[in-house]
């Protein structure tokens, strides 16, 4: 759970999301 202190992170994938989710919202939010 996230939510726990013990939970590690992984910081290495943090990029990778980033970018997945931006080029999520941009699709989505593109001109017809």
């Amino acid at each position: 759970m996230v939510h726990n202190p013990a939970y590690d992170f992984n910081d290495d994938i943090l990029l990778t999301g980033a970018a997945y989710w931006g080029a999520l919202a941009e699709r989505w939010l593109a001109p017809a």
